[in-house]
This record gives structure tokens, sequence and C-alpha cells, in this order.
């Protein structure tokens, strides 16, 4: 018996709540009144079990609760271990080979904790050497050959409903197997092959369903009919206590004493007289309690989920895929507006970690990056032949050019699938738009559909899911429903100025957000690609429209300060860039509003530095704040002076003369640049003194 087996069929079963944690099971100790679950559970290297239980009871006081020993849980074992198989539902407890006459594998059943039963199929085309469907490949009864020798010696075969129950029997010295896929899916070609044999059907004791039908007896019926006249005989029974073969076993009775059924009507009939053994401990029906069992079943898996303190410590931190921007097994978020550059820096993302390269100095994880192209085909195409043509090799990317509609149940299923069988890193989704044709992106209801979609995503990889989605047309955040934010690890946003793209993190769940960064779009062949920034400093969170702004204010507004109509004329600066830069200025302190909140009027906070991005030197204390004055044609009104809210009054200025510098087009004031020079053409400014409100 493998260390897996020994974990999962003996010791799992008699505890209480058991719940997979990342390579080892919490549940309830059985030796003290636990409240929470507080025990441990995990194969060893010496011993196929290892108990810890953060409340202190030791393993031995443990296993007599249990009713276990450890001679019988170290008894030999000879079969493999199976203990971490990687599944796209999960880490597998048991693996379940089919092989076909000959003992060549077919295809495997792998059992996960929470019962999900997904199938490989050996494949050497796969990278991982298997793919998960199995399409057009045959199948066959479980344990096949060992089923065709007990039916050629006339032997009794037990047909069970699953693989774990057919192993039960194995280990109880019976010959032993079952159907893939479990009830409902018996085909009738797989009697042949139980031909000569004395075959006993063990139905699952199911409750009735609404229609009054049990779908353990209906599964033997169906086995039973096909074989009629091919086995050499045939009955059906069921456990005499729990549910199916392992519960009757684990109870403590033997093969013989199995309850037969009514072949007309699958209900019980033992025999008068007939004595079985005391059970040395009972399954719990669902008869025995007037709870819902689903309502029962659920609240043991929350109540198994409970952590305390020490379990939470053990929980592991976040893998980064992206070191501090993005996340293993997490969604994310990358928005923008249209044209600022998303699409190329998730490229420019996917293709490093394809390849486990560092971005911006930053360390990713690598592996496979699967990126759903839903529009713009042949952009995505020039834009990675001009990744390639920078870095001298193959993107290593695998693209799906298709719009699969992932609030459709069928296409999300079925992108879920095909994602898994790949096993990526990283999921690109590009865009989330056209992928949600026909959604209500303000709707909570539509947009939880796709974060559910992404979700399973998600689960079947274990990968970084990354969602490109446009921005509000006047916002700065995610458009549509806060469903989708609220369901994120990680936010990112980008916006672009000029050949400029700047990064911003408005969330990380699990981490701190990264510092603002700066990238630049470089001109490659017929497409782009994204640089880093050199830039250091404030100087270097400007962009072109910000450093425009700031030369505009200083040459030909000094320290008077303009209307945001004068500096946008000024300036030359888009609407669509010129109240975006402006924000940005506002909120670094590098501009100052002096006017009302309905009027504004801007003015520099420091004289321009290096790049055209004021210093800021600290103040002088003691030196007074005052209030600039306006240039006579920038004010509004009929004249004279105007007051502001402090009581200062904006005098006129002295008019703008050109500057004096070859091929220079800045006006400047003569007063506070006597050498009529700017500061392009080493100007020296000279500050004017403000006059104070009597």
């Amino acid at each position: 018996m493998s260390s897996t087996d020994v974990l999962q069929d003996i010791v799992l079963p008699r505890l209480e709540g058991a719940r997979s944690h990342h390579g080892y099971y919490m549940a309830r100790c059985p030796a003290h009144d636990d409240g929470r679950a507080s025990l441990s559970v995990s194969a060893g290297k010496e011993h196929p079990v290892v108990f810890t239980c953060h409340a202190g009871c030791e393993s031995h006081v443990i296993l007599d609760a249990l009713g276990l020993d450890w001679d019988a849980l170290c008894a030999p074992r000879d079969e493999q271990r199976h203990r971490g198989e990687w599944t796209p539902y999960g880490e597998a407890t048991a693996v379940y080979p089919y092989a076909d006459e000959h003992g060549q594998v077919l295809y495997e059943v792998l059992r996960t904790l929470d019962k999900q039963f997904p199938v490989r199929v050996p494949d050497r085309t796969k990278r991982s050497g298997y793919r998960w469907s199995l399409k057009d490949t045959r199948r066959v009864l479980y344990r096949l050959p060992q089923v065709l020798a007990a039916a050629a010696d006339g032997r009794t075969v037990y047909v069970v409903e699953g693989e774990k129950d057919a192993e039960r029997l194995v280990a109880a010295g019976c010959e032993a197997t079952c159907n893939p896929g479990g009830a409902g899916k018996w085909r009738t070609e797989y009697a042949q092959h139980l031909a000569g044999a004395h075959v006993v059907i063990v139905a699952d004791n199911d409750a009735p369903n609404e229609k009054g039908r049990r779908s353990g007896w209906e599964h033997a019926r169906t086995v039973g009919q096909s074989l009629s006249g091919v086995a050499a005989s045939v009955r059906a029974v069921q456990a005499a206590a729990g549910k199916d073969a392992t519960d009757h076993l684990a109870a403590g009775y033997p093969v013989e004493a199995f309850v037969d059924l009514d072949p007309a009507t699958g209900e019980p009939h033992a025999d008068e007289g007939q004595e079985r053994p005391e059970p040395s401990h009972t399954v719990p029906q669902d008869d025995e309690t007037d709870e819902n069992p689903l309502v029962t079943a659920r609240a043991s898996e929350i109540r198994a989920a409970l952590l305390d303190s020490e379990g939470m410590d053990a929980l592991p931190p976040p893998e980064p895929l992206v070191e501090g921007m993005l996340y293993l097994d997490s969604l994310a978020w990358l928005h923008g507006k249209p044209g600022h550059g998303k699409s190329f820096v998730a490229l420019d993302w996917a293709a490093h970690v394809a390849h486990g390269l560092s971005w911006q100095g930053r360390a990713t994880t690598r592996g496979e990056v699967l990126y759903l192209v839903a529009e713009g085909t042949a952009g995505v195409a020039e834009r990675k032949r001009a990744w390639e043509s920078l870095m001298g090799h193959r993107m290593g990317v695998t693209f799906l050019p298709m719009a699969v509609q992932l609030l459709s149940r069928t296409d999300a299923t079925a992108f879920a699938q095909v994602a898994a069988e790949m096993r990526p890193v990283m999921v690109v989704i590009d865009t989330q738009a056209r992928v949600t044709v026909g959604a209500d992106e303000n709707s909570s209801q539509d947009m939880g559909q796709l974060v559910a979609a992404a979700d399973e995503l998600r689960q079947s990889t274990g990968a970084c899911v990354l969602l490109v989605h446009h921005e509000a047309r006047s916002g700065e955040t995610l458009r549509g429903s806060t469903a989708m934010e609220g369901a994120a690890t990680s936010v990112v946003r980008a916006s672009k100025d000029g050949a400029l793209i700047r990064l911003d993190n408005p969330k990380q769940k699990d981490a701190p957000p990264f510092d603002p960064i700066l990238l630049t779009l470089s001109e490659m062949g017929d497409s782009a690609v994204i640089l880093s920034h050199g830039g250091s400093g404030t100087a270097a969170q400007a962009t072109e429209s910000e450093r425009t702004i700031l030369r505009a204010m200083w040459d030909s507004f000094g320290t008077t300060g303009a209307s945001s109509t004068n500096l946008r004329e000024v300036s030359g600066v888009p609407k669509s860039s010129f109240f975006r830069a402006v924000n940005a200025l506002l909120k670094r302190g590098e501009l100052v509003n002096a006017g009302t909140d309905k009027r504004h009027h801007y003015v520099l906070s420091d004289p321009p530095g290096e790049g055209g991005v004021p210093r800021r030197p600290k103040p002088s204390h003691g030196t007074a704040v005052h209030r600039p004055t306006v240039p006579h044609s920038f004010r509004s009104g009929t004249g004279g002076t105007e007051t502001y809210q402090n009581g200062r009054e904006f005098e006129p200025a002295d008019p703008l003369v050109p500057c004096r510098g070859s091929g220079c087009n800045h006006r400047i004031h003569p007063e506070r640049y006597p050498d009529h020079l700017c500061e392009s053409h080493g100007g020296r400014y000279v500050p004017t003194p403000h006059k104070e409100a009597s």
C-alpha cells in the first residue's frame, strides 16, 4: 500500500473535515475537543503518515482515537506514490491507470481530495507528456488484464462504481473492476470482457432523487442487463453499512456480508437468520439526522477551512510572476485609455516571462504563456516581430487569435480545459471587451460572471490571469463595475504621453504598490517596442506634455501665472493631454492653483531645474509667501486690480519681450531677465518683490 493510499484510504476518511493545504491536510483532532482544524496530517519519509496537533496531542494518542496502530499503517508498500501529482483541479491523491489487454496504459484517472476525477492521456507532443482530454481514446474497464484472466478462469469479479472501491476489494483478496466515469457511463462493449465470470455488482446506496430514482441502483441494473447471457452469473448487492464497498469494508464487514438486492426492484432482501459481524465503527446515514446533507457537507468544508494563528503562519506567501507587480495564481487587470500602450506592455511582460528574462530589473518566473488575441491580430503580429527583431530570438509565447466568450459556459470551460493542458504561468486576455460581447460592464451580475470565469481559469492553471481592459473616458479607473477591482490581486494602469508610457499601481492586495514606472515606446520596423526610460527622480516622472507646460509657464508667464485657457493656448498641448498633465503637476506640487475651484489660475511652485522641471528648495523660514502678479493681457474683467480671497492684489506686470537667443521663440519678462535671455540660453533670473496689500 502506498503512503498516499494510507493517507487517503485509511486516515483521512476517519478524520472530520479534512482539507488540503498546499501539500498537507488540516482536520479536527480526534484526541481532544477540537473546535477548529488544529491537526496537520501529511505523508512522511520514514512513516507513511505524520501527525502534528497544534494543541499538543501525541501521535499515539491520535492513532488510538482513530482506532489505528503503527503496525497497520506501516504495512509493506509496493504501489507507486502519487502524492503531489498536478491536475487542473488541484493536487492528486491517487492515480488509477487504465490499460489494454496487453498492459499498455491508455489513460489515467486522477483523484483529488475534493473528489474531482480529471483524465489524462499519454501524449509525447505535450511538454508535460500528457493531454487532459480523452477525445477518441479507447475506453476500457479498470484493471482489464486482471479482469480478463479472472473471467477466463470462471472466477468472481466485483463491479463497483469507482476505482477506490475496486482497490479496496482487491486489497481484501477479490478481483474487482469499474468503468471510467462512474455511474451512468457503462458501455455495452464492456460486457464482453466479463464473459464466463461470476459477476457481483455492488450498487452504491444512494438516496432517491426528486423523481424517486436511485442512481446507484440504476447503474447496477444497466450493468446487469448488459451482462445477461454473457456472464456465468450476475447478482446485485449493496453495502451492509455506509454507501459503498469502501464503507462496507471499513465498517468491519467481510465481502460475504454484502446485502443482496431484488433484481426487479433493487430493494434489499437479506436472508432471515443471517448473522453479520458488528462493525468496528459505523457511518452515519442521511436519514439519521434531520439536517440537510448538502448543508452538513458544506458546513464540514467551511469548518475545515478555519485556521488558527499557527495555521495562518503556515500559509505560503504569494509567488511572484513579475517581481513586485504580478503574482502566480491570481487575477490581475491592466487598464488604460485606447492607444495608451496597454497591449505593448502586456505583450512585453508575456515575452519576458516566457524566457524568464528580468523585466525592467525585476525577476520573472519562467513558464508557458498563453496570449488570447481577441482583437487586432495583425497589429499584435507586427509587435511580436518587432520584439523578436530587437531581442534576436523568438518570443516563445503561445497565441490564440480567437475571441473566446467568457460569459458563455461552454466557451469558458473549454478555454480553461485547453489552458490547463498547457500548464501556463501566465494567461493574457486582450481585450476584456471582446471576450464579453453583449455584457453590461456596469452590471455587477455580468461582471461577476466574468470574474467567475476568470477565476475558473486561474484555478485550472494556477497562473496569473491578466485581463487587458479600457478605462472610463473621463476617469482613471477600470471601466465598469467595481466587481472587477474587488476581485483583483493586482491592478496596473498605463498612461501614454508622446513616446512615454507610465505604469501606476492603484492596487496590490497582498503586497505594497510599486512606484510609478516610466517606459519608452520606440519605433522598430513597422511597429514599436517597449524600452526602459533612463531618467530618474522628479525629472524622469515628467511626461512630454508636462515638460511642455512647465516650460511654457516659466518662459511665458514666469511666476505671474496663467489661466487654463491661456496656458493651453501658449503651450500648444492638445486638450486631451493638457488637463491630465496639469492634474499630474498639481498632484506633485509642481503647479499651484492660485485661483478658485471654478476659475483656475496656475503658478509655478519653484523655478525650474534640469529637464524643465522645477527644483524644490526648502523654503526660507520667516519669508512671506505672496500671490504672484498676473499679466494684464491675461486678466479677465474690465481692468484694474483683482482682489483674491487673501486680500492681495495682482498688479500689472512688465510687458513680455522676445528672447534674444538664436532661434528662440520664447517671450520673457525683461525685468526678471535683465540679459534678455531665457534660461535655455543662459539667462539670469532676478525675482521681483511683491507688494503687500495694505
